[in-house]
């Protein structure tokens, strides 16, 4: 994803607010599964979103969120679910888009063998959690 000369990495380099929009479409690949997101979620930083794991304070559990842009924060949830999300604003400001929902465009029977349980492909990476799944990641 370019634009204008622009790297994907100066395009994250924003808030997360205006990030989520450009993420949607764009495709994200990990183990020989392709996914093109339709579904993202935006989370802002300290003081800035409740929802945000960065709202309080930088702590180890959330200090990727505050690093260079264009970086996968992973995190475990519910102690049973793996999460991805972009980091963006500038290195030093916390920012994430959470990748919610994607469409598995190659690799889907490596995606169906890490989610066996899955009805239909298109239910591959229908979820936060499916998504990371479908990818191999945790």
């Amino acid at each position: 994803m370019t634009t204008s000369g622009r790297g994907p990495r100066t395009l994250l380099s924003a808030h997360a607010s205006q990030v989520a929009p450009l993420l949607l479409g764009s495709v994200i690949q990990a183990d020989g599964v392709v996914v093109r997101l339709t579904e993202v979620e935006a989370y802002g930083g300290v003081g800035e979103d409740a929802g945000s794991h960065a709202f309080r304070r930088r702590t180890p559990r959330n200090a990727t969120m505050f690093g260079s842009p264009g970086h996968l924060y992973q995190y475990f949830t519910y102690g049973m679910h793996w999460m991805l999300n972009c980091v963006t604003c500038p290195e030093g400001t916390a920012g994430a888009v959470l990748l919610r929902a994607g469409e598995v465009i190659e690799g889907i029977g490596i995606a169906r063998a890490n989610r066996p349980n899955a009805r239909s492909d298109r239910d591959l990476a229908r979820g936060p959690a499916l998504l990371a799944r479908a990818l191999g990641l945790h």
